[in-house]
């Protein structure tokens, strides 16, 4: 490492999908020594040596993940994790391009990273045990429901909060049931 490369310290708090993915990189990937940020770290790390499409990436939903349950104190801590500033920035402009993004958030961007490296950890893991098992995966335009929803409260000033909720309810379930 160089003198001048710089290193990022970023910290997110997660959410239960990303409890799960973490959790499953690290059974998965034996890299992994020591938990969860490092898991992150070598999502990114991965992310920037790989050409990804992360139009794909954001529609992919694990099936065997849907009833899985999450502990309460799990979802209120923040994660730290370091990245080198280089590696973080070619990793935001790639997602930001490739999506038509402005500023997506770090979180946004992190967790896409996150999906990626589980979504090749399992196919990995497939071809690796042959035992016709299948990675199961739902397709949902998650970038699509996102511009829905931001447009709905953009030009809703007139619908009161209760209103814009079950409207963005109704897109989340249209968009659900589009798969």
């Amino acid at each position: 490492m160089s003198e001048k490369e710089k290193i990022l310290h970023k910290s997110m708090r997660l959410k239960k999908q990303d409890i799960i993915n973490l959790n499953r990189i690290v059974e998965l990937d034996p890299r992994v020594q020591n938990g969860f940020s490092e898991a992150i770290s070598l999502s990114i790390e991965d992310a920037e040596k790989q050409k990804t499409d992360w139009k794909d990436i954001g529609t992919i939903v694990f099936k065997k993940d849907l009833n899985k349950i999450v502990h309460e104190d799990e979802l209120k801590k923040n994660r730290a994790f370091y990245i080198k500033e280089d590696t973080f920035k070619n990793v935001y402009n790639d997602v930001r391009s490739t999506l038509g993004l402005s500023r997506p958030r770090i979180s946004f961007v992190v967790r896409l990273t996150i999906i990626n490296m589980r979504y090749e950890l399992e196919k990995k893991h497939v071809r690796d045990n042959s035992n016709n098992a299948s990675v199961n995966i739902i397709n949902i335009d998650g970038i699509k429901l996102i511009n829905k929803v931001t447009e709905l409260l953009m030009n809703s000033d007139d619908l009161t909060n209760k209103e814009k909720i079950l409207r963005i309810k109704t897109i989340i379930e249209e968009g659900d049931n589009a798969r």
